[in-house]
């Protein structure tokens, strides 16, 4: 399927800076200042999502990829264009199995006071809706997604898996920890009183619990629990108390992975978890790695307010302690807890980390946090806002950043303005590839109201893809920046890159990818026309029908 590429009159801009983190137990500090900053920064997703002042989901479990938490929000303010199916354009064998056409991008938030629109990455065809009139009667309903419980897991049922969880063997314990948590929402529940005993042990036995029959267990633990909401179930108040207890317990364990594994399941036992706040705020400290501080801090966000809504008064100058943190990755969980916790209100912290923090990663994520505030921003943080930001471009010298300052101006502006999109424009034509990537994207979020300042630019970049008709030895350029530049010319409008984007989908000698990703521009560029044509047609109709006022 071809990706379906709108635009909005106007679109936001911001991004969203995601950081993979190291393995459990590290305790080597990722910060060496900017050294890898532009690698990760040509991957980042830009999405507008608005900051939720209450509850924040919690993560997912995986024990071999301890990920950091994206920025907690809730589903993307994004109007999909409605669409017709189109016909696929035929290219070759090959065409199936390529990548999809925008490959890093979010739908992204309008400027204007006016409905949203996603851009090209995360667009699907969709039939349009219409008001006051009931779906056509051939249109299939969603399945109902419906679990079925497996009758075997790894070649065990659930009475054998649990018969091993008593086995004296620690590996046959731990196998059991993993796969009892297969049998799903409507049979895992049963293990829950077999989990928490075998932990408990931990407590009373002289030698302990194996460590690793320890780790699955409370991962188990998570998981059941997890589960349970899925099937709104509520354990028996007995139990529910003896799994926090243990919770508590293991928030204390010596090892690192236990500590990490355990502050990461905790949200899932719902409000009782604020009531291990003092225990999660000790491993805000913690002293051995920072994967364990990021841990506490991103737990420390979930479950922060009581039940009134208010923060305990301990966390927000625990988060402030940890904006001086070695970690950047540290500092960065830091930020976005206090921007999830004050807001609406703007914390002054973020201005403080823009100007005076030294990773380039966290300053991104500051601009992020900007974006994600503006939609409920006041005035007045409003202004202060736009002086710091625009004070801020007189001495950033990394061009990626300046890129997105100027962005971020232009989202708390609510309009393109020559003053912060020409300067983005003139990083079209700088050698770094990435920094091109960046400019383009940039451009590319600022809608047809960014076509007048950059078609030109678009149309250059869009050219260096097309090999001269004399034959010369032509090589092509960076593939990243020739689909950014595809993406870009669809979304600022410019159909004059129509006959630019043929000839490269015709092009034999051009790679696949980029033949690939030209015919799905293409393609999009047919659902904007058809999308256009039938709105003017609305509204010339609605004209018509409209009585004229007297």
């Amino acid at each position: 399927m071809r990706c379906l590429v709108t635009n909005s009159t106007i679109v936001m801009f911001f991004l969203v800076c995601g950081m993979n983190v190291g393995m459990v137990g590290c305790t080597t500090d990722p910060n060496n200042k900017n050294k890898d900053a532009k690698t990760e920064i040509t991957t980042q997703v830009f999405a507008a999502k608005e900051i939720p002042t209450k509850k924040l989901p919690p993560k997912d479990f995986d024990a071999k990829d301890p990920e950091e938490k994206e920025f907690p929000s809730k589903e993307p303010f994004a109007r999909k264009l409605p669409v017709k199916e189109l016909p696929a354009r035929k290219l070759d064998a090959k065409d199936s199995e390529a990548t999809e056409f925008p490959s890093n991008e979010s739908p992204a938030k309008g400027l204007a006071a006016t409905e949203l629109t996603a851009v090209p990455s995360q667009v699907t065809k969709t039939k349009e809706k219409t008001k006051g009139k009931e779906p056509a009667k051939e249109s299939p309903k969603e399945p109902k997604y419906d679990f079925k419980e497996p009758s075997e897991v790894a070649g065990k049922t659930f009475q054998e898996w649990m018969k091993l969880m008593k086995d004296e063997d620690p590996v046959r314990r731990e196998e059991a920890m993993k796969y009892v948590t297969g049998f799903g929402p409507t049979k895992s529940h049963e293990a829950l009183p077999e989990v928490i005993l075998q932990l408990r042990r931990h407590k009373t036995e002289l030698s302990g619990v194996d460590l690793s029959v320890r780790v699955n267990g409370i991962m188990a633990l998570s998981t059941i629990y997890k589960q349970m909401a899925m099937a709104k179930k509520d354990p028996p108040e007995k139990l529910h108390k003896e799994a926090f207890a243990i919770y508590r317990y293991f928030l204390k364990d010596e090892q690192v992975i236990m500590k990490v594994r355990t502050v990461q399941g905790l949200p899932y036992l719902g409000p009782i978890a604020h009531d291990a706040i003092d225990d999660v705020i000790r491993l805000v400290d913690d002293s051995i790695t920072w994967e364990v501080r990021k841990e506490a801090l991103q737990t420390l966000t979930i479950i922060a307010r009581d039940a009134n809504g208010v923060p305990h008064p301990k966390v927000m100058p625990k988060l402030r302690i940890r904006m001086k943190d070695k970690s950047y990755i540290v500092r960065q969980t830091a930020l976005e807890a206090l921007a999830i916790l004050s807001a609406p209100k703007v914390p002054p912290e973020l201005f403080k980390a823009l100007d005076e923090d030294r990773a380039v990663q966290v300053r991104l994520k500051v601009l992020d946090l900007l974006a994600k505030l503006e939609k409920n921003m006041d005035e007045n943080d409003r202004k202060v806002a736009l002086k710091k930001l625009n004070a801020h471009l007189s001495f950033e010298k990394d061009p990626i950043l300046i890129i997105w300052t100027h962005g971020t101006v232009i989202t708390l502006m609510k309009k393109v303005t020559t003053a912060h999109i020409y300067p983005v424009v003139n990083y079209v034509k700088d050698k770094d590839p990435a920094v091109r990537v960046q400019a383009l994207t940039m451009i590319g979020l600022g809608g047809k109201d960014a076509k007048p300042f950059a078609v030109k630019e678009v149309l250059e970049e869009l050219h260096k893809c097309v090999p001269p008709e004399n034959g010369k030895k032509f090589e092509y350029p960076d593939l990243n920046v020739a689909v950014t530049v595809m993406k870009a010319a669809v979304q600022i409008h410019a159909f004059e890159a129509v006959p630019i984007l043929e000839k490269i989908e015709n092009d034999k000698k051009a790679p696949e990818f980029l033949k690939v990703n030209a015919g799905k521009a293409l393609d999009a560029f047919d659902e904007l026309k058809a999308h256009l044509e039938g709105k003017d047609k609305k509204d010339k109709d609605k004209d018509k029908t409209t009585p004229k006022k007297k």
